[in-house]
């Protein structure tokens, strides 16, 4: 019998017309398809791909706040029109690329990860969420307002999720990560063990915190308690079958470097179009290149009495206006930093 994910459709109907940070007016969303999704990640990396982002610099002169209410942030990304997408401890806010808030989303759970599942260039937004020590996803669209669209439940407990060309990742309590078909729940790929690439020896994640997956390098990214791993991962169209697999480690950085930082209290990992990692650690933002060699972006201090900032929780990047932006657990702002990359005659 084929592993299945139950999804109950909660909502069919949609919307006419969305709200961005600048008025549009949208026709009906597309249907998602294989063809649709890969050219909606070519829609959002296309003209990323030749900036040599690991030579970025940060701007400090320049930082802006965006209000993101009372609770905890708990993960944020970016959207390719620049809008924000942040959850947080009880809602998930969308704001304008003006750092205006425009929608809210009530949550009912502790959550536990975000990620965006297809966005179009007319404004529609569809995001999955997981939950603290459950098995369901829940779906969640915004096309004028937030939407509940459907629950899809899993083989175990979800830690961490993230959108591949394909399919939805999915990283389970018992540190499998499945590949599921959105529109069915069903697992395509199912990877069962994750092992070195140079010696076929296992990889023993301890306690994996995020997952993320980088798109134009099929790589996928995983967190844990000691440190960072990057994994070759195959995510093709959908299969009938489930395709069992091991997932090959090609570095993980512990492993390879000696030098500081060593990633023991990371909380969120991004990549971007070049496949340059970035952690975000309880004080700083790191950007990792493809080799495992790792710099620091923004350095976080902070004392028991900044109520303000907090610690560092999660972090995205927006490619396209040369922003990073940074959620801290106990503030009521996200920070909005400008960087610079350089010039071809430098």
């Amino acid at each position: 019998m084929l592993p299945q994910c139950d999804v109950v459709i909660k909502c069919n109907d949609r919307q006419a017309q969305e709200l961005s940070s600048d008025e549009h007016t949208d026709p009906e969303p597309k249907a998602r398809d294989a063809t649709t999704q890969v050219d909606e990640i070519d829609f959002v990396t296309r003209s990323c791909l030749n900036q040599n982002l690991h030579e970025m610099h940060i701007r400090f002169d320049n930082i802006k706040l965006m209000p993101c209410g009372e609770y905890a942030i708990i993960s944020l990304d970016v959207l390719a029109d620049g809008r924000i997408l942040v959850l947080s401890e009880c809602a998930m806010g969308l704001y304008s690329i003006k750092l205006t808030l425009i929608s809210t989303f009530d949550i009912k759970h502790r959550v536990n990860d975000m990620c965006i599942v297809k966005e179009n260039k007319d404004g529609y937004l569809n995001v999955a969420v997981c939950f603290h020590k459950l098995n369901k996803l829940q779906i969640v669209e915004h096309f004028n307002e937030f939407r509940e669209l459907s629950y899809i439940t899993c083989e175990g407990d979800v830690i961490s999720i993230s959108m591949c060309v394909y399919h939805l990742a999915v990283l389970l309590s018992h540190y499998e990560v499945q590949l599921l078909d959105i529109a069915t729940g069903h697992v395509c790929y199912a990877y069962k063990e994750f092992r070195w690439t140079i010696n076929g020896s296992i990889v023993r994640l301890c306690s994996p915190i995020r997952i993320h997956i980088c798109s134009s390098k099929n790589l996928l990214i995983v967190v844990d308690e000691n440190t960072i791993y990057s994994f070759n991962i195959k995510d093709g169209k959908c299969k009938e079958d489930t395709l069992y697999l091991v997932g090959s480690c090609h570095w993980g950085y512990s492993q390879f470097s000696c030098t500081k930082p060593e990633f023991k209290d990371a909380n969120d990992v991004k990549c971007d179009s070049n496949g340059n990692i970035y952690v975000a650690t309880s004080k700083s933002i790191y950007q990792v290149n493809s080799t495992g060699t790792a710099r620091t972006l923004i350095q976080h201090y902070t004392d028991a009495n900044d109520i303000l900032y907090g610690f560092c929780k999660t972090c995205a990047i927006d490619e396209y206006r040369n922003r990073i932006v940074v959620g801290f657990v106990f503030s009521r702002y996200v920070r909005v930093y400008d960087y610079t990359l350089p010039t071809n005659d430098t």
